[in-house]
């Protein structure tokens, strides 16, 4: 079986990736990496908008079969030490990786925003 670690679970491309990736493979599974709120945790959020994905995609159904093959571990890309995340059991074994996470600011960045995510993000 193929684990995939994919980034921008919570996103416009990360949940379409993962959810069309799901439905087609059988023998994939996904570790996701997603920031908190302050009212959810990051499993809670990725299941929010899986099951919303689903919904859109015409596919209700086949959220628990989705969700079924995706864990979430909580943090941040920006902040993120890769050398820390390799280490967590969650991600042992994962032998591709998809980088979904960006904003898509086209304006001005003053805070660097845009570039923490989609450049050193990567």
């Amino acid at each position: 079986m193929s684990k995939i670690f994919l980034t921008g679970i919570t996103g416009l491309v990360g949940s379409s990736v993962a959810v069309s990736l799901l439905r087609q493979r059988e023998d994939v599974s996904i570790v996701c990496m997603t920031r908190r709120n302050s009212v959810k945790t990051a499993a809670e959020r990725v299941a929010d908008v899986i099951r919303a994905q689903c919904e859109f995609d015409g596919c209700p159904e086949d959220a628990g079969k989705v969700l079924s093959r995706i864990s979430a571990v909580e943090g941040d890309v920006v902040s993120m030490n890769p050398a820390e995340v390799a280490k967590l059991p969650e991600v042992q074994g994962v032998d591709i990786i998809f980088h979904c996470a960006a904003d898509v600011n086209l304006g001005k960045d003053p805070t660097g925003k845009t570039f923490n995510i989609n450049y050193n993000g990567t």
